[in-house]
């Protein structure tokens, strides 16, 4: 820590940014204009600066005799070290915000609700890590869609699922027929436990979706489960069975290799979750398809019906 009193007498000037800067550079501190940055924000005004002038104590001692003020919000009044209270002190530290979603570039057709993280938080406590990883890059536009690699004239930027259209996240994992009949063939459960069609939207951010009003209160909480492990292993599913296209290591998309993989997957995270006797309750019926289709080996690389 330096005290203002040895800023003032080491480079003969009050702490401005571009001191701030300066010092900080010379003494191999990375990043260090934003560094400079945030700390001038921070810093008292030169109306309100206490220096000692000649103070006898040790050096590593002499900020205690300063006194000090905090900038809670930039631009607002400061708040003296006397006075700050522990909100203060979270606020400080905890003030900066969460980048935004790049809803627009999803194609959503609105901005995700304000309870959206809490909900999938909440709800990812039933997935295997890497389908809660994966919604998570989905969510904020993290993964290499064909769209991305435009620039590039040796990368392919169309669908490989065969189609002439360019990839982006809601044609691969949504409008693309190969997407849609697999989504055809997992959502039909959610027709009668579901308000309204099932969008885009609530793929990609479970809380816009809602239970019907005609479905029992008492599975709501229930519904909500199956259908964020649906779409989370769906969702996964379309991407890796990309993948396998884009490097080779399958020769054509298969309808029956994503129904089947998806289908041993939500199986097993039911089965994790509600156990048996779930399964063959309320909505066996509704589950019969699935776990028929899980009752099948799991497709291998060289075994690839259409």
């Amino acid at each position: 820590m330096v005290s203002m009193a040895d800023f003032r007498r080491k480079l003969n000037a009050i702490p401005t940014e571009s001191n701030l800067a300066n010092f900080l550079r010379g003494h191999r501190v990375t990043s260090y204009r934003v560094s400079a940055r945030q700390l001038v924000e921070k810093l008292p005004q030169p109306s309100t600066w206490a220096v000692a002038s000649a103070s006898s104590l040790p050096r590593n001692f002499r900020a205690s005799t300063l006194r000090w003020s905090f900038a809670l919000i930039p631009g607002q009044d400061h708040i003296s070290a006397s006075s700050i209270k522990n909100k203060h002190l979270l606020a400080l530290v905890t003030k900066n915000s969460s980048p935004e979603i790049p809803w627009l570039r999803l194609a959503l057709v609105e901005p995700p609700p304000t309870n959206a993280w809490l909900f999938e938080l909440k709800m990812d406590k039933v997935l295997l890590p890497v389908f809660a990883d994966f919604k998570y890059r989905l969510q904020h536009n993290a993964l290499s869609f064909g769209y991305k690699q435009q620039w590039n004239i040796q990368r392919h930027s169309q669908c490989p699922f065969g189609c002439d259209s360019l990839e982006t996240a809601q044609h691969l994992l949504w409008l693309c027929p190969i997407a849609k009949a697999t989504w055809e063939f997992f959502l039909e459960f959610f027709v009668s436990l579901v308000q309204g069609p099932i969008t885009w939207d609530q793929l990609v951010f479970g809380s816009f979706m809602t239970p019907a009003p005609e479905a029992p209160p008492e599975f709501h909480e229930e519904i909500k489960t199956f259908f964020h492990i649906t779409r989370s292993v769906v969702l996964r599913t379309l991407w890796l069975h990309r993948n396998d296209l884009v490097f080779g290591h399958l020769p054509q998309p298969s309808l029956y290799r994503l129904k089947t993989i998806s289908a041993h997957y939500i199986k097993t995270h039911l089965l994790s979750h509600f156990g048996l006797s779930w399964t063959q309750g309320h909505f066996a019926d509704l589950l019969e398809p699935i776990f028929s289709l899980a009752t099948t080996p799991s497709p291998s690389d060289d075994m690839v019906p259409n």
